[in-house]
């Protein structure tokens, strides 16, 4: 600007905002936030309602990257719900015996439990329990193959798009190509990769996961489900 001549280049009308209705829960949302606000290290919050997917808190408690929706983290031991839920399909029960050593190896790669722990003879429930690395990896191998530990993951909500009404990051759960590779999958390492969100849902949809193949149908806003929702899993919609 040279001097002080001023102009008015454009002027644009404006008209009145609209609401704008989420399923976000203000006490969900202020709890949430009172959970993670004091704790040192970066956490984030994602709070989901079981019954229909509604997104009631999502919350960081430092910086400005929104990681919980955004995050791309390998989810670790979280992922065992997907696993379980795969063995639970092929005839494992809560209470099968199932062992959970030191150590194990599945394709040459050696998995070890946190801290070393083992605990023998146990049943599957406990073993999920403890997060027992040893018996997850072993039995995904025997039992499950790439293949249908992928289809799982992908009909639980991971390698789809979401469609919450902001932007989202969603889970990436490539298939194994190794025995090895499927071995770390089984405990979510190896390439998956998931956010907060990612894995909230995948809590709420897994019971019904072992019946069948359910239809998550977040919804920002609350709204009819879709059609295609109720299709296989009216439990999955929340009717």
């Amino acid at each position: 600007m040279v001097g002080e001549s001023r102009k008015t280049l454009h002027t644009v009308k404006g008209s009145p905002g609209k609401d704008l209705r989420t399923s976000l829960d203000l006490k969900v949302q202020k709890a949430a936030a009172d959970a993670v606000r004091d704790l040192d290290k970066p956490t984030s919050l994602v709070a989901v309602k079981p019954s229909t997917g509604e997104i009631l808190a999502v919350v960081n408690n430092k910086g400005g990257f929104n990681r919980a929706l955004d995050g791309k983290y390998a989810p670790g031991s979280t992922f065992k719900t997907i696993t379980a839920a795969g063995l639970l399909a092929e005839g494992l029960t809560p209470a099968s015996r199932v062992t959970c050593p030191e150590e194990a190896v599945v394709g040459g790669l050696k998995i070890r439990n946190s801290d070393h722990e083992a605990f023998g003879s146990l049943s599957f429930l406990d073993s999920y329990a403890h997060s027992c690395n040893t018996t997850f990896a072993p039995l995904a191998a025997q039992k499950l193959g790439a293949r249908k530990l992928y289809d799982l993951a992908t009909d639980l909500g991971f390698n789809q798009p979401l469609r919450i009404g902001v932007p989202a990051t969603p889970g990436s759960m490539p298939k194994a190509t190794s025995d090895a590779e499927l071995a770390a999958e089984s405990f979510g390492q190896a390439r998956i990769t998931a956010s907060p969100l990612v894995i909230a849902n995948v809590a709420r949809r897994w019971p019904t996961a072992p019946g069948g193949h359910p239809r998550w149908c977040p919804r920002w806003s609350r709204r009819p489900a879709p059609r295609s929702c109720r299709v296989r899993s009216s439990r999955a919609c929340g009717r």
